[in-house]
């Protein structure tokens, strides 16, 4: 049946569009953020979907049984931002599901509004800039009930719980820039690099979880981590033609078991970023898997501040800065500081 033609209006509130609803475009305040509990967009300048202080809620309480953490009104606030907007820029999974596990278990939602402070910093603020309380209290809490989490064996149930607390704490630990200026950052200055760490430690959750497997809540992202594992050295243009002398990489490199090259693997992953030069959730899982599947050789390379494997951080940087908001933090330091230093 044909829709009846409609005037579709652009002037609705910015929440009732990050909930994806029709704004009655009442002011100050519309019907739909008074019904939901939330400021409106309309009375001011404010945090996206922001509690209203008029609604009275019952406080939440995550808990697995041997912890827990109570959500006050700034905590549920947060929480709604994570569902209507934070998540969709990190994992591509249904909202509720996830939320329901981390009701479950606090250290995911300890990594989850410690994330999403992270972007409501970002969002207010691009360039980077210092941890506030609330982020580095739930990241802190977040990290300790993981680790205690782990010194068990992990449960089937809870398979897809210890990959999601891990994907979030990875993102935090790589968004924990320790230093705001060029000089003072790595490869100029010391640095202990905990974010390689947790990128090895997570590859080898992934085994024991297996977030691909048909009953896992990430089932659906089977097609982008198929995509994320595939590349092949099947070609170079450009930059890259430079690049693969530079790696010393030769005939043999298309054949994994012949070539021990030890930048074959950071090569094969950052090509899969060219030509790529819009944000796609394709790009973005290749952006993600150089620094997931780093090997260990190349990580030593990485620490020892080898050229070659600093040139190949330096243009993942360039443009893994551009298609995921989260590396950016990093990237503006960072880059800099591993072009001054080479």
């Amino acid at each position: 049946r044909q829709r009846r033609t409609h005037n579709k209006s652009r002037h609705g509130c910015r929440n009732c569009k990050l909930r994806r609803v029709k704004c009655d475009e009442t002011k100050p305040r519309c019907a739909k953020c008074r019904s939901y509990g939330v400021l409106c967009d309309y009375a001011g300048p404010s945090l996206d979907l922001q509690l209203s202080q008029e609604l009275k809620m019952p406080a939440l309480v995550a808990t697995d049984g041997s912890s827990s953490m109570e959500l006050d009104a700034e905590g549920l606030a947060r929480l709604m931002r994570f569902e209507c907007r934070t998540i969709e820029t990190a994992i591509n999974v249904s909202s509720k599901p996830l939320v329901q596990r981390a009701m479950g278990s606090p250290s995911l939602m300890h990594a989850i509004l410690a994330f999403t402070e992270v972007h409501d910093r970002y969002l207010q603020r691009r360039a980077p800039t210092t941890p506030g309380t609330r982020e580095l209290y739930h990241a802190s809490l977040g990290s300790s009930l993981f680790i205690r989490q782990l010194s068990s064996p992990i449960q089937a149930d809870d398979r897809d719980t210890v990959w999601a607390t891990a994907t979030f704490l990875g993102i935090l630990a790589f968004t924990s820039v320790p230093a705001m200026t060029v000089e003072d950052c790595w490869p100029l200055k010391e640095a202990d690099l905990t974010w390689l760490c947790l990128s090895q430690t997570k590859m080898a959750l992934w085994n024991l979880t297996n977030p691909m497997r048909s009953d896992s809540l990430f089932h659906d992202m089977s097609d982008e981590y198929i995509i994320m594992y595939s590349p092949r050295l099947n070609g170079w243009d450009g930059i890259l033609s430079d690049v693969y002398q530079l790696c010393g990489l030769g005939p043999s490199s298309l054949h994994p078991h012949v070539d021990t090259n030890p930048y074959r693997e950071a090569f094969k992953f950052l090509q899969g970023l060219y030509p790529e030069s819009v944000e796609t959730i394709v790009s973005r899982s290749h952006a993600l898997v150089f620094i997931s599947r780093m090997q260990p050789c190349f990580v030593k390379l990485l620490r020892a501040r080898d050229p070659v494997a600093l040139v190949l951080l330096a243009l993942w940087y360039e443009r893994a800065g551009k298609l995921i908001w989260w590396v950016r933090y990093r990237t503006l330091v960072e880059g800099p500081a591993i072009c001054t230093y080479l």
